[in-house]
């Protein structure tokens, strides 16, 4: 799109604002050209990201993608497993279970709350609260599932507070855009 269209659509939604969130990327989550799509090699998932936004494939030292911004306030982690315990309906459903115990007995966590239930054999959660490390306090979503074919796949977003409001819609873009193959 012409630099003098972007102006243009900001000067008629309704001045600078828009124009200087448009320009900022604050609204890349609403322009489809904005992202890309990346396949990882290694794993039969496609994910989709802004075009501004890094991703640092890490799978060979720490079974992990990783998708961030430029100042790294948002990052989106994307972790594969095997285990053979998760192909037996029980497996998957303990270790769903541990999860939720693990959110809730661990110091760095504050859990709002943990969904899960079970979809045509796959054990599907969602868990979000708070997480805090040596950078500091990050709202996190977190997504997966743990497969009758013995994978789990888990996709985590955090957004530092006070960076929530910005980053909420394109986090919430990335993870949907997550497809399995």
């Amino acid at each position: 799109m012409p630099k003098i269209t972007k102006i243009l659509i900001g000067v008629l939604a309704g001045g600078g604002i828009v124009a200087a969130l448009y320009f900022s990327g604050a609204l890349d989550f609403l322009n489809p050209l904005s992202f890309k799509e990346y396949k990882s090699p290694r794993h039969s998932y496609t994910i989709s990201y802004p075009r501004s936004w890094t991703l640092d494939d890490l799978q060979a030292k720490a079974r992990l993608d990783v998708i961030h911004n430029a100042n790294k306030n948002g990052v989106v982690l994307i972790q594969v497993f095997e285990h053979e315990s998760y192909a037996a309906e029980e497996g998957r459903a303990k270790a769903a279970a541990d999860m939720k115990k693990d959110f809730s007995t661990r110091p760095e966590y504050k859990l709002d709350y943990f969904n899960s239930e079970t979809v045509d054999g796959a054990v599907v959660f969602e868990a979000a609260g708070l997480y805090r490390d040596a950078n500091g306090t990050w709202n996190f979503i977190q997504r997966g599932a743990f497969l009758p074919d013995g994978k789990a796949y888990n996709i985590v977003a955090r957004m530092l507070t006070g960076s929530v409001d910005e980053l909420k819609p394109t986090m919430e873009r990335i993870i949907a855009s997550f497809k399995l193959e």
